[in-house]
């Protein structure tokens, strides 16, 4: 108790959140069950908004107006993705929803 009087919980949250951050960017890759599957998602998205028509995707997929839970992640990771290769593109989409728990902590 005493350690947390000493230090307050803004500090206490930053190690926590600098610990959660080493263990994103330390590995080469970030294993998870369906991680793989979004980015080839955000990929496909990329390369449907910025070839349209021409794009080797446009014969198989098209826009669902409809949208669902995953859709924001995968808007979220379409730009990383055009910008990054997709393990980067993954450790940043990671590292912004670490870092949204400070800011929305409840």
């Amino acid at each position: 108790m005493n350690f947390i009087k000493k230090y307050n919980h803004e500090f206490i949250l930053l190690i926590g959140l600098f610990i959660l951050l080493i263990s994103i960017w330390v590995p080469a890759f970030i294993v998870t069950g369906d991680g793989a599957c979004h980015l080839y998602n955000a990929k496909i998205i990329t390369e449907l908004w910025k070839d349209g028509k021409d794009s080797f995707f446009s014969n198989y997929f098209e826009f669902n107006p409809l949208l669902s839970p995953n859709w924001i992640g995968h808007l979220l990771l379409s730009p990383l993705v055009y910008l990054f290769k997709a393990a980067i593109a993954e450790k940043i989409f990671f590292s912004f929803y670490v870092c949204l728990w400070l800011v929305f902590p409840n």
